[in-house]
């Protein structure tokens, strides 16, 4: 369980859509295995920076979170770890090359930088994003996309949103997104959905 998904105004939502994500904790795992943080310097950075630094220092990492802006002013091989939440080197915005350029610029040589992203191709696609949204997730993991062609390589987190019943599902759906929402839980047979999570990783001083 983690509080990767989404975030929503109101708190008991909020607490009822982070309780269904990702049970099975692949994402948690893969911050550990890809990061390979047990006694490292790792910086999170993102929106959602706060909410990861209890799962990395559990998994023995030395964590700073910060603002994807603040990056600039640290040192160069100055960690050993950059993890990227959702929010931060976002593909085709203005930011995204500049906070590539930090990210690796801090990084010391066999360091890991980490980024998360929904990968799209799957039910939660149709809440997190729109049509011409979800083309762009799915782009951006191809051969030719924004980030392979930068040297990454990516693994696909194969997770569930579960809910203990269609019943819950659809009010915590309805009460998230709206009529998008209602739309989805219509659909549902079981109480879950399928959410796949690309974990962009590339290591400095490696043809990965």
């Amino acid at each position: 369980m983690t509080d990767y998904v989404v975030r929503v105004p109101d708190p008991k939502v909020q607490r009822a859509l982070n309780a269904a994500f990702d049970q099975e904790g692949k994402v948690t795992r893969a911050l550990v295995e890809l990061g390979g943080v047990a006694g490292r310097d790792v910086l999170v950075i993102g929106a959602e920076a706060g909410l990861h630094e209890p799962l990395l220092q559990s998994a023995g990492a030395r964590v700073t979170s910060l603002d994807p802006r603040e990056m600039a002013g640290r040192p160069a091989r100055s960690t050993d770890g950059v993890v990227a939440l959702r929010t931060a080197v976002v593909p085709e915005t203005d930011t995204a090359e500049a906070e590539l350029r930090d990210a690796t610029r801090i990084l010391r040589p066999g360091g890991r930088l980490l980024v998360f992203h929904d990968y799209g191709r799957d039910d939660a696609s149709a809440l997190l994003a729109d049509e011409a949204g979800h083309r762009r997730l799915v782009d951006w993991s191809r051969r030719d996309g924004w980030f392979l062609t930068r040297g990454f390589k990516v693994r696909v987190l194969h997770t569930w949103w579960t809910f203990d019943s269609l019943e819950e599902a659809a009010g915590v759906l309805a009460a998230a997104f709206g009529p998008r929402g209602e739309s989805v839980a219509a659909a549902l047979r079981r109480p879950r959905l399928s959410h796949k999570v690309a974990a962009y990783h590339l290591t400095m001083g490696n043809s990965q």
